[in-house]
């Protein structure tokens, strides 16, 4: 296999990992999963998870 082959190989991989990662995402929201840039300086993150579309817990909402 090339080195070009493995790259590609490699990011076809990943890029069906984070589309399975969106969806899981997406499935524990408690509400529609919507991350949006706020003014905190912190990544674009959900109302109502406290979640990027990554998954990352930014800020905990359920208080």
């Amino acid at each position: 296999m090339s080195d070009q082959s493995y790259l590609d190989y490699l990011r076809e991989e990943a890029d069906g990992a984070e589309g399975k990662l969106f969806l899981e995402t997406d499935r524990v929201c408690p509400g529609a999963h919507d991350a949006t840039q706020h003014r905190d300086g912190k990544p674009p993150w959900c109302k109502a998870c406290g979640r990027t579309n990554r998954g990352v817990l930014i800020k905990d909402v359920t208080a």
